[in-house]
């Protein structure tokens, strides 16, 4: 079975047929998935392989929006606690201060939200923004970078339903 974005609108949707609180994480990882899409999928919905458009309630659109807004403040948060300019204690470039210089770009490029920062969408792609920012780190800093990046993830799906307007 393969899943994609925009199966996030028929979750969310199907979600919402099933009752009870067991259906706040499948809400909350609906919502999530809804965030990932445009702003015209999320008010207009998606062609669904039978021809039917599948759109979202009224109140589900402006779920997904306010979501949306507070997922761009938690990566904004999230980025600049995982490039922090703080190096690992085993850093090899301590002497040139090379690692201590690309992290501190990077916290810079993320708090000032430089399209250039490559701000990720979903959590994701942090793994991918770290390897490819990361790669003038030397190998104890680039794994601290790995860790700090698994630590917030964790702390983001701890607080999803929140995050996501359900709490």
């Amino acid at each position: 079975m393969s899943c994609v974005q925009s199966d996030g609108i028929a979750a969310l949707n199907l979600a919402r047929l099933l009752p009870g609180r067991e259906t706040d994480d499948m809400l909350a990882s609906a919502i999530y998935m809804c965030c990932q899409l445009d702003i015209n999928t999320i008010v207009n919905g998606v062609l669904r392989a039978d021809g039917m458009v599948e759109h979202l309630r009224p109140a589900d659109i402006v779920l997904c929006i306010q979501a949306r807004m507070n997922m761009l403040h938690e990566n904004l948060v999230i980025a600049t606690r995982v490039w922090q300019p703080a190096t690992d204690p085993d850093c090899t470039t301590t002497a040139t201060g090379e690692c201590l210089k690309l992290l501190g770009a990077a916290s810079l490029e993320y708090q000032s939200f430089k399209k250039s920062a490559g701000l990720p969408a979903s959590l994701a792609e942090w793994y991918i923004s770290i390897i490819l920012t990361a790669g003038g780190c030397c190998k104890p800093c680039t794994a601290m970078l790995k860790d700090r990046a698994l630590e917030e993830r964790k702390v983001f799906w701890r607080r999803a339903r929140e995050i996501m307007g359900l709490a």
